[in-house]
């Protein structure tokens, strides 16, 4: 049965309840109260970091341990940075718990890097900090301070777990080795602060709005639904804001392709990164590119957009270069092509450096770097009329920030050949004040790097093998030019500070006592081969820092 598509927009109560695959719902009982456990992931440079999930387990303060995952699940973190999803919920006896474990299965891992110039390159050994082969390994985190997790009956809790890939690994010059140091951060949140993905087969519907009604025809526990929206609380809820039922979820009953426009000509669009889910319900990710024939496409639709023919058409012209789409269509495994019989844009991410707040045509004038994950060197932009060194933006009434200025706007491209503008801009981000993530590699590891001082830690770029820092993918190159970064504490002192050598991870918790062990292992010789720290951005020399970590050799 081929069902219609449906969707909800807006703050809508979504009133309905999924059979969740990752674990169902809980009523709280006498001495026991409901956890909701999500996982998260802050921006890196995976494509893809695709392991098993074997195990979740929590540790009370008495010792006890309770398991709260029902069976393993295969994650992709990397897709963990515009939204969260919700793993588990599970029904978890009273008291106070200390401790938060992941074990994770890389036996059939598939982990692929961007390399600086946008091609993905497969990683081929997974090792841990002694260089050995990784099958499996486990991953915890104290539960304390703020993050102290207590359950109550009555009390819902919602614990986020975040596996920093950043932090957590390690590539090689090349790409193709990884070295992994497990590092896991637990924050207790009373709502969801990222869009919350939930994902399951529809159990029953509260009719009200016209979307729901039409829902409610569905059939139970055979439909598939998928929801964004917030996780909320008091009382326990799930506030949707697009709901995707029937047909419209990939893989329901047709093939269906993912992925950003890197080129197109006529009816032929080339997709980067794209995944397909087939009919059956099998998924693959490419490491290469696919081909969608848009010569059959009878229906194009907007995520979150009315169509207009004079500024947001419905139509195959409407797909361009950079822009993230689905097509849904019959799958040819031989030539690797789509033929697509209905498109869905999606809302695509611009992300560069402000060239011009306003050029001409009152239109942001950016030095693009790439789309949602993507760098720009990926895109051929022939035809488009685009020049992503130029790269102009209608922002509408939206405040541009200055020259200078990291920055993401979330939009649609302009329609194939009809730049400019080359992309119309719903929401603009000024990401200047926003947390940086940097990072430093040797290759092969260095000493005199380092400079462990009271005041913070001097890191010499320029004898790095890369350096730089992030702020939400936009990338500040700081090798070449001589300069050095100071990553300094804040004013308490107080903060995550790891030292990682010899497969140990040492762990301090102010700086003071972090500077005096990496200051004498410095002094003994000890060579760096990675620095990773995540803050405030003070210019470009320095970064106030919370979390930092060393990797020793």
């Amino acid at each position: 049965m081929r069902h219609p598509p449906l969707r909800a927009w807006g703050a809508a109560l979504l009133a309905l309840t999924l059979t969740l695959a990752l674990g169902g719902c809980a009523t709280s009982e006498e001495g026991k109260g409901e956890l909701y456990i999500s996982l998260t992931d802050d921006p890196g440079d995976f494509v893809t970091y695709t392991v098993a999930v074997s195990a979740l387990t929590l540790t009370r303060r008495d010792g006890a341990v309770v398991e709260t995952l029902a069976e393993p699940v295969t994650v992709d973190f990397s897709q963990y940075v515009e939204l969260s999803e919700l793993l588990t919920a599970a029904t978890v006896p009273s008291g106070v718990y200390t401790r938060a474990t992941l074990a994770l299965d890389y036996r059939n891992a598939d982990i692929r890097v961007e390399g600086d110039d946008g091609t993905t390159v497969p990683v081929t050994r997974i090792l841990d900090a002694d260089g050995e082969p990784i099958d499996t390994l486990t991953v915890s985190v104290r539960l304390k301070g703020r993050n102290q997790l207590t359950i109550a009956p009555g009390v819902p809790a919602h614990l986020s777990l975040d596996f920093d890939l950043a932090a957590s690994n390690t590539p090689s010059s090349d790409y193709a080795t990884l070295t992994v140091e497990p590092f896991l951060v637990a924050e207790l949140q009373p709502e969801a602060p990222k869009p919350q993905r939930l994902r399951g087969a529809l159990a029953s519907v509260d009719t009200g709005a016209d979307g729901l009604a039409a829902l409610a025809d569905k059939p139970r526990l055979t439909t598939p639904v998928v929801a964004l929206g917030e996780l909320k609380f008091d009382p326990v809820r799930y506030v949707a804001t697009e709901v995707l039922a029937g047909s419209s979820v990939p893989g329901a009953d047709q093939d269906v392709v993912r992925g950003h426009v890197i080129a197109r000509s006529g009816d032929t669009v080339t997709l980067k990164g794209a995944r397909l889910v087939r009919a059956q319900g099998d998924a693959v990710v490419f490491n290469d590119t696919v081909t969608v024939d848009l010569a059959q496409v009878t229906t194009v639709t907007r995520q979150g957009q009315a169509c207009d023919p004079a500024s947001a058409p419905c139509d195959t012209g409407a797909i361009s270069v950079g822009q993230r789409l689905i097509a849904y269509g019959d799958w040819d495994e031989t030539t690797t092509t789509l033929s697509a019989n209905r498109l869905r844009l999606l809302v695509t991410t611009a992300r560069g450096v402000v060239t011009e707040p306003t050029g001409t045509d009152d239109w942001m004038v950016m030095d693009l770097q790439g789309f949602d994950r993507r760098q720009v060197g990926l895109f051929d932009f022939t035809g488009s009329g685009s020049d992503p060194a130029a790269y102009r933006v209608d922002t509408g009434d939206l405040t541009t920030p200055a020259a200078g200025s990291a920055v993401k706007v979330r939009g649609f491209v302009q329609p194939f050949g009809a730049a400019p503008p080359d992309f119309h801009a719903l929401t603009l981000v000024d990401l200047s004040a926003v947390s940086a993530r940097y990072l430093a590699q040797w290759d092969p590891a260095a000493t005199g790097a380092l400079t462990a001082t009271d005041t913070g830690l001097v890191v010499d770029d320029d004898s790095a093998t890369r350096a730089g820092y992030r702020q939400r993918g936009v990338f500040t190159d700081l090798g070449g030019d001589g300069r050095a970064t100071t990553l300094a504490p804040t004013e308490d002192g107080d903060g995550v500070f790891l030292i990682k050598a010899g497969g140990t991870v040492t762990l301090h918790t102010t700086y003071a006592g972090f500077q005096a062990d990496l200051a004498a292992r410095l002094t003994d010789g000890a060579a760096v081969r990675a620095v990773n720290a995540k803050g405030r951005v003070d210019g470009t020399a320095t970064l106030t820092v919370r979390r930092l970590a060393v990797s020793l050799e």
